[in-house]
């Protein structure tokens, strides 16, 4: 046995910086569902900050100032189906994001945000998180998923930086004109 034998059956380790409290504009870049080393099922969103607004939670662990995300920054966020909130929170997401009522969600839309298709990954969604203390008194970001974000208000928010980095040449203006198709 080498010291490789097996590789190829091996997950890769990703180091997840989940989201602080703050108010952003994220491209949603993956969802994925899949199982942690310990058998739990989870529905994971990853993520690439585009924005920080200046208007979100201070993250109390940094001292009460801001300890946002930066523009460029991965981030994830991770819903855990062992959790009882798990099927509302994945159902507000979906209603969110995709602008239908809640109780359009259904099982075969959930499926389809995190198969092969990947419907979501691309969308520039408004996301504002907040630390909440939980029943048990532990803190916990609560993260909500407020809206997909027009292509056609985005000049107004990124910086220019921003915008020739994740959408250079025609790609923000073939995003418009596909919203209003």
């Amino acid at each position: 046995m080498g010291l490789f034998t097996g590789i190829e059956n091996a997950k890769p380790s990703f180091d997840a910086k989940y989201i602080m409290p703050g108010h952003y504009l994220c491209r949603i870049d993956r969802i994925k569902a899949d199982r942690t080393r310990k058998g739990d099922d989870f529905l994971a969103v990853e993520m690439t900050v585009l924005h920080t607004f200046d208007d979100g939670d201070v993250n109390e662990k940094a001292g009460g100032r801001a300890a946002w995300h930066r523009p460029g920054e991965s981030v994830s966020q991770l819903f855990l189906a062992k959790h009882d909130t798990f099927k509302g929170n994945v159902k507000a997401m979906v209603a969110n994001l995709t602008g239908c009522h809640e109780s359009e969600v259904t099982e075969a839309d959930c499926q389809r945000i995190c198969s092969e298709e990947q419907v979501l990954s691309g969308m520039i969604a408004e996301i504002k998180a907040r630390t909440i203390i939980t029943k048990a008194g532990q803190e916990f970001t609560k993260v909500s998923y407020v809206r997909e974000f027009p292509a056609a208000e985005l000049q107004d928010v990124l910086d220019e930086k921003i915008l020739d980095t994740y959408f250079p040449g025609d790609t923000l203006a073939n995003m418009i004109a596909e919203a209003n198709d």
